[in-house]
């Protein structure tokens, strides 16, 4: 079965993040793992789409920083762990938002991922509801079928986090690449999640 994709990587799901501390002149052939590595500071410098921004907002209003922090977590781990249950676990320790409940992160991806599976997408804004009701979900993962009903939005969340996969966005769209805008230095960055 082919894998089904439930965020695309490009600019409506893209991130940016503003790099201090680097020369563009010298990171010609470094890969987005080095950059990130090498830079001074980090700061998150907003999303490259209003409308997926909108979109987590509608879900909680600390999405899109913990979104955020989970494309920062893939490429600043060299992009090697591909599962999304591992990433957040590191988002997790991170605990860039300062909870004091570090449950609540895996709560707001477990949403996240279910809004997204049910119809919420980075193209359109989205008003938090469903232009058809959802009466069941069949999904295949490995050979084995599951089934969800309509109401059992907290174990598909569940399901969703515990198997579905990270990719990045490649150089495609100008992501990956370091910029200069302002003076300021900016990486565009994305993610796959697919089931």
């Amino acid at each position: 079965m082919e894998n089904t994709i439930l965020l695309k990587a490009g600019v409506e799901t893209g991130v940016r993040l503003e790099l201090e501390g680097i020369d563009v002149k010298k990171i010609e052939n470094m890969s987005v793992t080095d950059i990130l590595c090498n830079v001074s500071a980090i700061r998150p410098a907003g999303f490259l789409s209003s409308c997926f921004y909108k979109n987590l907002l509608l879900i909680d209003s600390n999405l899109p920083l913990m979104y955020m922090s989970l494309v920062y977590q893939y490429y600043k781990n060299g992009e090697q762990e591909h599962r999304l249950k591992q990433l957040l676990l590191w988002v997790t320790e991170r605990n860039a938002m300062g909870f004091s409940e570090k449950w609540l992160y895996e709560d707001k991806f477990q949403r996240m991922m279910t809004e997204a599976a049910l119809g919420m997408n980075a193209e359109k804004e989205w008003d938090g509801g469903y232009q058809h009701i959802v009466r069941s979900i069949l999904l295949e993962k490995d050979g084995k079928c599951y089934r969800f009903n309509g109401g059992e939005k907290q174990a598909f969340g569940r399901f969703l986090v515990d198997n579905c996969e990270v990719y990045g966005a490649g150089e495609e769209d100008g992501l990956e690449m370091v910029y200069e805008q302002d003076g300021r230095k900016y990486i565009n960055l994305a993610l796959n999640i697919v089931i």
